[in-house]
């Protein structure tokens, strides 16, 4: 049937013949079939069979040719335009095959390597398109960059402001309580100036006896008069002891006058009486007395106790 067919108008073997070739133009009012499938525009009824993705044809059209070139690119383009259309690379050598495809590599809506691949529809597959890169540069300069670094410059505005507030509320920043003097005052005194004030107090220590301060009485104080603090601040405060420390007798015997006194004198004591036995040590010390009793080395006494030598007369 198809050589006679071809053989009719000299079509010869399937091989077509320009010189006897007959291209009908279709009609506006011509009926077309489309696949519902891949939506493949049939001029003809194809046998029922869709040409590009083989299901089956509906039966009877509802469309025309004037209303499918409206939905068709290439069509409403030459219609409208009447000018020559600047097309790809893939239409000039038959790189897609699909129709879908092929008009949306021509209006450039995917290029290059981002190319479709349908979705199962009728055998073929279909993705959507993917959205081309912006390269580091361009995006330094696009608008969405400058918007992410204002948002991102006024955050940090925000911040500061909020952390500045922060600390001014939670540290009294603004606030100055000057330290008043406290020299010489008791514990019961100091404790009612700091009051008054909303500050604190803490004991660290007791220093070396004073005798020109008063009996457990501040002779330090940190911070010192003057300085300026925030309120529940606490001050550290030394008092002067009861008395002075005890310090232990060393042992003296055999020690000559100079020696005992220069060392009884290096660790705080003071030489009182001196008095003399019979000895044949002239001038070496035989024995210690506070107030009238002997010392035995190792005894302890008050720091600036005064202590009686007792010495060899040097005569048997």
């Amino acid at each position: 049937m198809w050589n006679s067919l071809t053989n009719e108008y000299n079509h010869y073997d399937g091989v077509l013949n320009l010189e006897t070739l007959r291209v009908y133009f279709a009609a506006d009012d011509d009926k077309v079939y489309e696949c519902r499938y891949c939506k493949t525009i049939h001029l003809h009824p194809s046998a029922g069979i869709c040409k590009s993705c083989f299901k089956a044809l509906p039966n009877s059209s509802t469309r025309t040719t004037k209303e499918a070139r409206k939905d068709n690119f290439y069509a409403s383009q030459l219609l409208d335009n009447h000018e020559i259309i600047r097309m790809r690379c893939e239409e000039l050598t038959g790189q897609t095959d699909n129709q879908l495809e092929r008009q949306r590599l021509f209006k450039g809506i995917i290029t290059g390597a981002n190319k479709i691949v349908e979705e199962e529809l009728g055998g073929t597959k279909t993705k959507s398109p993917k959205k081309k890169k912006m390269s580091f540069f361009r995006f330094l300069k696009s608008k969405s960059f400058l918007i992410q670094i204002a948002i991102a410059v006024a955050g940090i505005f925000l911040l500061v402001f909020i952390l500045k507030w922060w600390l001014g509320f939670t540290t009294n920043h603004k606030q100055k309580i000057q330290v008043p003097d406290l020299n010489k005052m008791s514990l019961t005194e100091v404790e009612t100036t700091l009051k008054e004030l909303n500050l604190d107090f803490i004991v660290i220590d007791s220093a070396s006896y004073n005798p020109n301060y008063p009996k457990k009485s501040v002779i330090d104080q940190t911070p010192k008069f003057g300085d300026f603090v925030k309120e529940k601040r606490k001050i550290y405060l030394t008092l002067n002891p009861t008395k002075y420390r005890d310090v232990s007798i060393p042992n003296m015997n055999g020690l000559s006058k100079r020696q005992a006194i220069t060392q009884l004198e290096s660790i705080g004591f003071k030489i009182g009486d001196i008095s003399y036995i019979p000895d044949v040590g002239k001038n070496v010390v035989r024995g210690l007395k506070f107030n009238g009793k002997k010392l035995k080395s190792g005894a302890k006494l008050s720091k600036n106790a005064t202590i009686d030598l007792i010495l060899g007369d040097g005569k048997r």
